[in-house]
């Protein structure tokens, strides 16, 4: 596989796209890929990640992401442009990476999922959470039965906002499709379906209690039943004053785990 990065996800001041960065040195750790390309909108970014790993630099992620020789793409973009790109590559016959969420809207998430189908490539999403220890280990006392079985699963994730926001389209729905669910919170409702299994239904809410964002909430309150019953809860915040943290606890017939950072 030979990895090819989308435009900067963000604007940090690093002069290199933070996610963008960190998985062009998980590649080039990685045997048996290769660094090919780095692309970004701004030339000088693109120029300084590549130059560190061996690659060539381009200021366009379409065409980088459709060179033949490329085989796998990862899109690091804010949400609004993922689409564009990852389509493209799955159209080209590309394996795809995109970090989270999918895409910025349903719609745009459903047409990329369909088009990875139709054309048999693999498409991920970067849910890194399930690979962290603690959640691991979680998993494997729930797969050696010492639980039971799962009947219900509470997830939460919070950071205080402000400069954990890192970028300005963090908070603007526009890019995003939302607010701390799709922030923060997508990687708890990962880890719930991670522990719990799919879900049938869900309800929740959304709320402004701090952060006055457009199309973009603090908190997020959600509930979910699955087929046979079980019902899951889940909160993401940017009203946790402590720092950044989440945790995931496990309900079973005979126990409980918990595990978190």
């Amino acid at each position: 596989g030979v990895p090819a990065r989308g435009p900067g996800e963000g604007r940090r001041s690093d002069g290199a796209g933070g996610i963008g960065e960190l998985r062009a040195q998980a590649t080039a750790q990685t045997p048996g890929l290769r660094l090919v390309v780095v692309a970004d909108l701004a030339k000088e970014r693109a120029e300084t990640v590549a130059g560190r790993y061996g690659a060539e630099a381009a200021p366009e992620a379409v065409a980088a992401a459709t060179r033949s020789d490329v085989d796998v793409v990862i899109v690091s973009t804010p949400p609004n442009i993922h689409t564009a790109i990852a389509l493209a590559a799955i159209n080209a016959g590309k394996h795809v990476l995109v970090e989270k969420p999918l895409a910025h809207t349903l719609a745009d998430a459903e047409q990329i999922c369909a088009a990875a189908e139709a054309h048999g490539v693999f498409l991920k999403t970067g849910f890194n959470h399930r690979y962290f220890p603690s959640m691991a280990f979680a998993r494997r006392l729930i797969d050696a039965g010492k639980i039971g079985e799962v009947i219900s699963v509470q997830a939460y994730a919070g950071h205080p906002g402000g400069k954990e926001f890192g970028h300005d389209w963090v908070h603007d729905g526009a890019v995003t499709g939302g607010g701390s669910l799709v922030d923060n919170g997508i990687h708890i409702l990962d880890l719930t379906r991670f522990f719990f299994g799919e879900v049938e239904t869900g309800k929740g809410y959304v709320a402004n209690l701090v952060w006055p964002f457009t199309n973009a909430e603090d908190n997020g309150y959600a509930l979910f039943r699955s087929k046979e019953g079980k019902v899951a809860q889940v909160h993401a915040s940017w009203t946790q004053w402590r720092g950044y943290q989440f945790w995931v606890e496990s309900f079973g017939t005979r126990g409980y785990v918990r595990a978190s950072y």
